[in-house]
């Protein structure tokens, strides 16, 4: 009787993680580069990206938030025009429009 129990209880843990793992967010959406493309004026910045060769530009902002990647190193927005066309992995907040950040490789 006990291993029985054991059994119901075991299966309705697993029954109730698996409901709780349904509800995965994504939070951003990654896209990979080639070459960075990215466009910097005195108000607005932005980057060019595509989900595939035959997509479609996508146009993201980048704003003050966006944090931009080195390798590991950490470096300063304003400073990622000279990383232009170098690969790397542009990170957009899936609900708008904005860059949260840039990885180059």
């Amino acid at each position: 009787m006990k291993a029985f129990g054991f059994m119901i209880l075991t299966a309705l843990f697993l029954l109730g993680f698996s409901a709780h793992a349904a509800q995965i967010r994504e939070y951003e959406k990654g896209y990979e580069i080639d070459e960075l493309r990215v466009v910097m004026t005195g108000n607005s910045s932005r980057v060019i990206v595509r989900e595939c060769d035959s997509c479609p530009d996508v146009t993201l902002r980048i704003t003050q938030a966006t944090r931009v990647f080195k390798g590991e190193q950490e470096i300063p927005l304003q400073h990622l025009i000279r990383y232009r066309g170098q690969a790397g992995v542009v990170f957009q907040d899936h609900q708008t429009d904005e860059v949260t950040r840039i990885r180059i490789y």
